[in-house]
Formats: C-alpha cells, structure tokens, sequence
C-alpha cells in the first residue's frame, strides 16, 4: 500500500488541476459566448441602420452608399439577392461583386427567421468573419434579398484570448499555494491520527465501521475502530430498544407517575400527571406542593428523603380542589454506587370509588328511610287492629284504608327501584335502539295514564305537536314513555287545582325536543343540579307539597342517556315568575314505511 503521503500530495494536485482546467473551460466559453453575443447585437444594430439608409437611396448609388457605410462602420457589407447572389460586397471589386461566396449559414437562417448569423471561414478575401444577416425589401436592384454584416473574427478572438488569460495567473497561484497546504494537511493528519489511535480503546460513542484501510498508517486506528464499533453498536441498539420500551409504558400509565430527585424536587414526570395536576407550566424541577395541593404529601416526600432507608413505601390519600381524589404511593429509588436516594410518587385516581362508595351510603339510607316509614305506620296500625279492633265500621275503614295506603307507597317504591334498576342496566349495555317510535303517541300514552289524577285536581294538558310532520325517533317506545309519564306525573302533582299543563314537540332542525312547563311554585336555582340524583327530595315549597320517593327524575335522566339524549330544567320558566320547564331532545328519525291507521 502507498503511502498516505505520497497519496494526498498527488490527489491535492489532482483535484487542483482538475478544477481549475473544469474551470477555465467554462470561464473560457462563457467570455467567448459574452464577446461573440455583445459582437452580434452590435452587428445587428449597424444591420438596420444601414438597412434605413439603403432605402433611401436612389438606385444607382447604392453600391456607393453601401461603401461609405462599410467604411463608417469598419465591416464588410454585402447585398445579395433572393437566390443568394451577391449584388454589391465592399470586399470585391465591381468586376467581382458576382462572384459566389459558397455556403452561407446565414443566409439560410436569414430566410427562415429574418435574422442569422454565423462564424466561418470566406475564401475569397480569406479571412474567418462573425457574419449576421438581415432579410430586406426595395434596396437597389433586389425586390427582396438579404443585407449582410461581416466582423473579422480575429479581433474578437484576440479579446477572447485577453480576457482569459488572466485565468492561467490563477492556475499559477493554485499550484504556489498547493505546497503550503499540503503540508499543513499534512501534519494536522498526523496529529489526528496519533491522538485518535491513542484514545479509541476508551471512547465509547464511537460507534464507527471501517472493513478495510486504504492507507497504511492508519490500519492500527482501524483495528481498533472496527473492535469497539461493533461492541458499541450492539450496547447502544439494546439501550435504544430499552429505552423506548420504558418511555412507551411509562408514558402509556393511567396512573400519574413522577420521580423526584434527593432536594425534593420533580425530575421527570409522564402525560397522565400533567393531566392530573391541569398545570400549563413544565413541571420540571417544581416542588410536589407546588404542584399538588397537600400539605401531608409534601411532608412525606422529605421524610422520605431525609430518612434515606430503602423501607417499602408509603401511602396516603390526596383530595384536590376539584373534590378529585387520589392515592398517593410513595416508592424509595435507592443508587448504591452514589448512594443518593430518588422518590417515585404514583397518583391513582380513586374518585369514582368514593363516589360509588358515598352513592352507596347514601343509597342505603335512603332506601332504609323510605321503607321504614309506610312499613312502620302498616306494623302499628295492623298490631291496633289485632289486639284492639275498633268497633265501629268506620273507624275500621279508615284503618284499612291508611294500611292500604302505606302498601300503594311500598308498591310504587319498588316498581320504581326496578325501572330504575332496567334504565341503568340498558344504558351499561351496548344494544343498539332501532325501534321506530311517534313521541306524538307517547305523549297520548302517558296522558291517558295520568289523565285520573289530572281530572281530580282540575288540572288540563295544552298540546301542541307539529301538524306538517310526525315527529320520529329510534329508541324504545316504553321507556320514553316512562320518561314522559314522570315528567307528567311531577307536573301534575305540584300544578295548583285548575292549572293548566303545557307539552310541546319542537323542531331544532336536526332533532326533535319535548317539553313539559308547569304552573307550580318551581325548583329554587340550588337544587336544580340536584334533583335527578336518587332519592333526592329539597325541603323547598315544591318538593314539600306531594310525596313521592325521589326516583322519577333519576329514571328519566338513566333512560334518555341511553338514548343518547339529556333532560334539563329551568325554574322559572322562561317569560314567568314560577313553574319548572323541563326538556329533552332526540334526534330525528324518518321512517322506513307510513304509520298505518290502526298504529
């Protein structure tokens, strides 16, 4: 193998020579295309000056004219005919004016584009000229012919040759300063090469491969390169697989995960705890206090850190603001070899468990309370009946009549723990609803039911539903009709005797809505976001006037969830002082077939 020296002496060379003669090549054709198109224009000007001379010109003092012209502008001029005859050429004598010139480029392009031009070699007066040519008409004798300019080409060869010499005082420099660089290329290389071969065997980011060298001084680096490389390689690809493995689960983690350094302050963190804590700013290097509002957690992550024992942990529960609640674990991350000590905190939401817990209780509860009253009052008045019957007919009635009472009140409980119970269960399941139902025959359906109670209280339904087209939708006609029949039911109830009861059905385009207004006393703005929870019965003026076992609304709000709807309510109702407007909207559906009569 040749030295690396020898090498990049002659490839400097190489390379230097190459580029410069590339170099005067182009340099070289563009002067010569920049003289030769600057000759042309100005050729091409004289052209069309002469040409508006010539026409001017009586007949027989064209040849004449056309010498002085040729003279003025130091170029031969030729007037030649259509078939390419010269007529007049001020480099011919009158004897030899017809004399033929050979093949004229020219002349050709002349005749095709009404200009041309070309550089040749003219035997007669042996000289190499640029030729440009104009197509003229009424010059002399020729109706139609050509006006041709000649140059001498050598004067314009010589402006070639002087503009381009300048270039060989380049290539001279060139080759002056390849020595000067060679060397310093050369002992820069060197210096490399000894420190790289030196240090190698310790770098482990090099992660370079080389099959062979070309040059002998450097087969010990590449050994060495070629040794660590693939080890490197190998490592950094585990570490790599390793490492997006580990930031794929920790980032993919429902739980919010955040490891904090040995001075208590974040060092990582994964998307769930941004999520979390909804904080805008980065939360790098923030303290958890700043971050999660507990007093308690702060205190056991420097605890933790001060104590510096790798014990199992601790865990404590975190309330936010947002009534949120969490299960904080505390993980100790203990380095042996710089024995130092990190702080995994693991916030688990456990809202939903409390609020299934809180539900519960509350359930129980109320369930209990709302079963021991008409349980009590059917036990006392049943023992009054066994051991002390009254004895007269009427007091015996009314009795019975309080028992049977207090039975209607257990009855109409339980129906409504198992509708409630349906409504919950259809709305956790995936079933899709696809029974075409008229919300103008549910709202018939759910008024017969409660037209008795409607007529004891002397209450009347304004009805008002689309007469330009029967309102449809998908869903289950029973259960909307439970939903009307709540909403009807609650309007009758708290509607004074001789009020009036106001269901419409509204178009909104792509859905329909149905509302319900009544005329009692209303729900207070409080308890508006309360009374669709089970059981949920305010001591307000409207809730205090009928009983009922605080079931209705939650039913209805379970069943048109399903439904892929949602009821409201707004007290008073828009335009009044009282009354409750209560409303839910579906979307719309057109049926497949007409609704028959009989449907």
């Amino acid at each position: 193998m040749l030295s690396y020296k020898r090498q990049l002496l002659a490839g400097l060379a190489l390379v230097l020579i190459g580029v410069l003669a590339v170099g005067y090549v182009l340099f070289r054709s563009a002067v010569e295309d920049a003289v030769l198109e600057q000759a042309r224009k100005v050729a091409e000007e004289q052209l069309r000056t002469a040409a508006y001379a010539l026409r001017h010109v009586e007949q027989g003092s064209v040849e004449e004219r056309l010498h002085a012209l040729g003279r003025r502008s130091n170029a031969r001029l030729s007037l030649i005919d259509e078939d390419g005859r010269i007529l007049v050429d001020t480099a011919f004598s009158a004897s030899e004016s017809g004399e033929a010139d050979g093949e004229r480029p020219e002349i050709e392009e002349a005749s095709r584009t009404g200009t041309g031009h070309s550089i040749r070699y003219s035997p007669p007066v042996h000289l190499t000229f640029l030729f440009v040519a104009l197509e003229v008409e009424g010059i002399g004798v020729a109706e139609q012919g050509y006006l041709r300019l000649g140059k001498a080409y050598g004067p314009l060869r010589d402006r070639i040759a002087e503009r381009t010499y300048r270039f060989f005082w380049l290539i001279g420099i060139g080759l002056v300063l390849l020595l000067p660089v060679y060397f310093f290329l050369h002992r820069r290389l060197s210096r490399e090469i000894g420190r790289i071969s030196q240090e190698v065997e310790t770098i482990g980011s090099h992660a370079g491969h080389t099959s062979y060298a070309k040059l002998s001084e450097f087969s010990p680096m590449i050994k060495s390169i070629n040794r660590i490389s693939q080890q490197t390689r190998d490592y950094l690809e585990q570490l790599s697989v390793q490492r997006d493995e580990g930031e794929a689960i920790f980032n993919g983690l429902a739980d919010g995960v955040a490891v904090i350094d040995s001075a208590g302050r974040i060092r990582r963190y994964n998307r769930a705890m941004t999520e979390i804590v909804r904080s805008r700013q980065d939360l790098f290097g923030r303290l958890p206090i700043e971050c999660i509002p507990s007093t308690e957690l702060q205190d056991a992550v420097e605890e933790m850190l001060k104590s510096q024992k790798a014990d199992s942990g601790r865990s404590l529960y975190v309330t936010f603001y947002n009534q949120s609640h969490f299960e904080a674990a505390l993980l100790p991350i203990v380095f042996e070899q710089s024995r130092a000590m990190e702080v995994m905190l693991v916030l688990h939401d456990v809202t939903d468990l409390k609020r299934l817990e809180q539900a519960r209780k509350d359930f129980v509860a109320n369930i209990s309370h709302e079963l021991r009253t008409p349980i009590t009052s059917i036990k006392g008045y049943t023992e009054t009946l066994l051991h002390s019957p009254p004895k007269e007919g009427q007091a015996l009635s009314s009795f019975l009549r309080v028992v049977e009472k207090n039975v209607e009140n257990l009855e109409r409980l339980v129906d409504n723990l198992v509708h409630l119970s349906r409504a919950e269960a259809a709305e956790d399941s995936e079933g899709a609803l696809t029974e075409e139902v008229g919300l103008s025959q549910v709202l018939d359906a759910a008024w017969q039911v409660c037209a008795p109670l409607a007529q004891r209280k002397g209450v009347g339904l304004d009805q008002r539903v689309p007469e330009t087209e029967e309102p449809f939708v998908l869903g289950n006609k029973e259960q909307l009709i439970r939903v009307v029949l709540n909403l009807l039911d609650n309007a009758i109830k708290y509607s004074p005797e001789g009020g009036r009861i106001e269901v419409r059905i509204q178009d909104l385009g792509d859905q329909w809505q149905v509302v319900v207004e009544d005329g009692g006393p209303g729900i207070s703005p409080g308890l508006q976001s309360r009374i669709f929870e089970r059981f949920y019965r305010g001591e307000t003026g409207r809730t205090g006037v009928v009983g009922g076992t605080g079931l209705g609304l939650s039913i209805c709000k379970h069943i048109l969830q399903r439904h892929r709807g949602e009821i409201t309510v707004e007290s008073p109702v828009p335009g009044g002082v009282e009354g409750a407007h209560f409303a839910f909207s579906l979307a719309k559906h057109r049926p497949r077939t007409e609704p028959s009569e009989e449907e």
